[in-house]
């Protein structure tokens, strides 16, 4: 099992991963994990205050996290959470969507 976990994470580290629903349950747990094995993270969620203290925590242990507020309910916002992602590393390689509404719209504005 270690050397499983070892082999994704070597193939996730350094990689720019775009997250909605970051403030709380999988989207949560999923940037902790990601941003552990090396990747940069990009954490969307409607409630600033939850993803900012994330990216706090996060990068405090040394990883690379951006926060940006998101509503995915609407295409713009999330057309504003990749293009906030952009200047910063350059490009987005990985975009998870984790929550229940809106799945539309993270669809359309990748």
């Amino acid at each position: 099992m270690a050397s499983k976990r070892k082999a994704m994470s070597n193939n996730i580290e350094g990689k720019v991963v775009v997250i909605t629903g970051a403030s709380k349950g999988m989207g949560e747990a999923t940037a902790c994990l990601l941003s552990v094995w090396g990747a940069d993270v990009v954490l969307g969620a409607q409630r600033i205050n939850r993803i900012q203290a994330l990216a706090d925590k996060l990068t405090g242990s040394g990883s690379k996290v951006l926060a940006v507020a998101t509503d995915v309910t609407h295409c713009d916002p999330v057309k504003t959470l990749v293009d906030a992602a952009v200047p910063r590393y350059r490009f987005v390689e990985v975009m998870l969507n984790h929550t229940r509404q809106g799945q539309g719209a993270a669809r359309h504005a990748a």
